[in-house]
């Protein structure tokens, strides 16, 4: 994938923005995990709780 964005011959300037909107869409990627996981987690504790 980032082979291919390189081999094009593209100037950095323009690489710059690609990198910066995978990272954002990992982060909220990694973000919604967290929030499901968090999410799913109290619900369990609530029904174990008598």
């Amino acid at each position: 994938m980032y082979k291919k964005s390189f081999g094009n011959g593209n100037k950095p300037e323009e690489l710059v923005p690609n990198v910066v909107h995978t990272g954002m869409s990992i982060v909220k990627k990694f973000r919604l995990r967290i929030y499901l996981s968090a999410e799913f987690f109290q619900n369990m504790r609530e029904r174990s709780v008598p």
